[in-house]
């Protein structure tokens, strides 16, 4: 029998134990990696790699892993096409098939992923090839800071703004992550009309499942009239590839959001940024939109992406009283920072099972009260979400300049040395 939850705040403190455990730490790198590589091998074969590209074959070694790729293949420009053929015919079996993924974007299969990107930015003295990433719920530790924890309370965190004509009316949020539970929206007041594409929930509960739930809900209790969908791609293991990521943004454009909120993203070897999302902004994104990205809870100040491209507003989080929080995320790149630290939000009833260190073997909790505790730049995320939709209420179309000048007013009132974005109620 598993070791029980005590109280709510220890509780907390355990599940961010492994903080500043290199031990720790590695144990739960590895065990998010391996779950997440045996669902990607449904796709074909996946590359674990280290922070230098080399591969890591071992799973024991998995807990260095810098980098989840997809094996057998690259992405290009497909008027590149030709071009590599011609440059890379030493490394490529056959002509090297190729598969259209979207308009600007292909797939050519090549047996060695990393020795192709290099050898054709060698050749070709430029980036013609690309890895594609598997994004994760938020990387090293792949997933937010936390598994859910009991609320310890009866309501969620925080309050929207104070402004009674703040509420987001008329603006259009879309969130791009695990799903959505219909269920606990039914009987969760401030998800009223909220929609989604309905996320395949297990019993007992995994560490990622409800995470696309709880997003909304937060970004709900900062524009609680708000128009929002929660479009579902992460599937239970947590990490998709790039390009099914992308398709899913593609399509939630159609409905021309102001906001797309991500909670998700990696770092890339070389820094090279995410090639499919570049593509994606430049081609295809509406530029009346507004990409809100999750700046990972890696706790060092190495690009993560999309978060750190020029086109999104990356997010850090913060903890309750301010201050940076541990595991986030940190440096230049990071546009502003919000409360990520133990949110309290509408979650799917049921038990849940700790499988990451540090609560691996802990008894199964039960959340019969729709809501959790959790921690990551994830949930702070949606909050600058919110803000940004709250402030643009009766203003569609004005999503840039309503970032802008948030993130402006953030750094001209930076708090704690951090442009935070706050409330203007203080957080409960």
């Amino acid at each position: 029998m598993g070791k029980k939850l005590d109280r709510s705040s220890d509780a907390a403190a355990r599940a961010q134990s492994w903080l500043g455990d290199a031990g720790l730490t590695n144990e739960r790198v590895r065990q998010q990696v391996d779950q997440m590589v045996d669902g990607l091998r449904r796709e074909g074969p996946v590359l674990v790699l280290r922070a230098d590209g080399e591969p890591l074959p071992e799973r024991a070694q998995w807990g260095e892993a810098a980098y989840v790729v997809r094996g057998g293949s690259v992405l290009l420009d497909p008027d590149d096409v030709g071009t590599v053929r011609e440059t890379l015919k030493d490394l490529l079996e056959g002509d090297g098939t190729v598969e259209p993924i979207f308009d600007g974007v292909a797939r050519m299969a090549v047996p060695d992923p990393v020795r192709a990107v290099r050898t054709a930015q060698e050749r070709l003295n430029r980036r013609a090839l690309h890895l594609e990433y598997a994004l994760h719920v938020t990387n090293t530790s792949y997933c937010p800071a936390t598994e859910p924890l009991p609320p310890g309370r009866r309501s969620p965190t925080g309050r929207r703004w104070s402004c009674p004509h703040c509420d987001g009316h008329g603006v259009k949020v879309a969130v791009v992550d695990s799903g959505f539970d219909p269920l606990v929206a039914s009987t969760t007041a401030w998800l009223g009309g909220v929609q989604g594409d309905a996320e395949t929930l297990t019993d007992p509960l995994g560490p990622y499942l409800g995470h696309g739930t709880f997003i909304a809900g937060v970004v709900r209790m900062m524009a609680p009239a708000a128009e929002v969908y929660v479009h579902g791609t992460f599937p239970v293991w947590g990490a998709e590839y790039e390009s099914t990521i992308v398709r899913k943004l593609i399509e939630a454009a159609k409905s021309e959001p102001d906001i797309i909120s991500l909670s998700a993203g990696t770092t890339t070897l070389d820094d090279g940024g995410l090639y499919s999302f570049d593509v994606w902004w430049k081609r295809h994104a509406c530029k009346k939109t507004v990409l809100v990205a999750a700046a990972g809870n890696n706790g060092n100040d190495v690009k993560f992406y999309p978060a750190a491209a020029d086109y999104a507003i990356g997010v850090g989080a913060v903890d309750k009283d301010g201050t940076l929080a541990a595991y986030s995320c940190f440096g230049e790149w990071v546009d502003v920072y919000a409360r990520g630290s133990d949110v309290v939000n509408a979650y799917p009833r049921g038990r849940y099972r700790y499988v990451q260190a540090p609560l691996q073997g802990t008894s199964d909790v039960l959340l019969p009260a729709g809501l959790a505790r959790w921690s990551g730049t994830s949930f702070a995320t949606p909050m600058v979400a919110g803000v940004i939709a709250a402030r643009m209420t009766g203003q569609p179309g004005t999503a840039p300049a309503t970032a802008d000048t948030l993130v402006a007013h953030a750094h001209q009132h930076a708090y704690s040395g951090l442009p935070v974005v706050r409330k203007r109620d203080a957080d409960d």
